[in-house]
């Protein structure tokens, strides 16, 4: 470590210098605990019927990944960046209007309601960006999706750690 062998923290090791400016998660344990046990593992992911049902679990899964290391007091920037691209990649796709089966639009309208229970935990910036962020994804909106990574992206709170 570098305060080991007499170095100013300035010139400690760059993993030293991210740790000491994180240190506090930009979503709250509360909103981690509600996806956990609400939406982590919905039929949705589980079992889906269709490729749309699937890939609607896979986007559905990347943005729930984004706020669960949003949670992590020493959140990795290159995880969640890397979520963000797996969903910009697809915002083009064709799998974003084909049909789900009638079960699938069921299981849908309930994950579409617990997310809005998601939103009333929500309390800052960077919380309210990644619910916005799931919400899209739960319209099955590849516009909105969009612009709300580019919010989430701008957040202050989002920038200052560096995603």
């Amino acid at each position: 470590m570098a305060g080991n062998i007499g170095l100013p923290p300035l010139f400690g090791a760059p993993w030293e210098r991210e740790e000491e400016a994180q240190g506090h998660p930009l979503v709250s344990g509360r909103m981690r605990d509600f996806w956990d046990v609400n939406l982590e593992n919905n039929p949705l992911r589980t079992r889906p019927e269709t490729d749309a049902g699937a890939f609607l679990a896979h986007m559905l899964e990347a943005a729930g990944d984004i706020l669960r290391e949003m949670a992590n007091p020493y959140a990795a920037s290159d995880y969640i960046g890397e979520k963000m691209r797996r969903l910009r990649a697809e915002l083009r796709g064709r799998d974003w209007l084909d049909p789900l089966s009638s079960s699938e639009q069921v299981t849908l309208a309930q994950v579409v309601r617990l997310v809005g229970h998601l939103d009333t935990l929500a309390e800052t910036q960077a919380e309210r960006a990644i619910v916005m962020v799931i919400t899209s994804v739960v319209r099955r909106d590849p516009i909105a999706i969009g612009r709300d990574l580019d919010r989430l992206g701008q957040t202050g709170e989002v920038i200052a750690r560096g995603i």
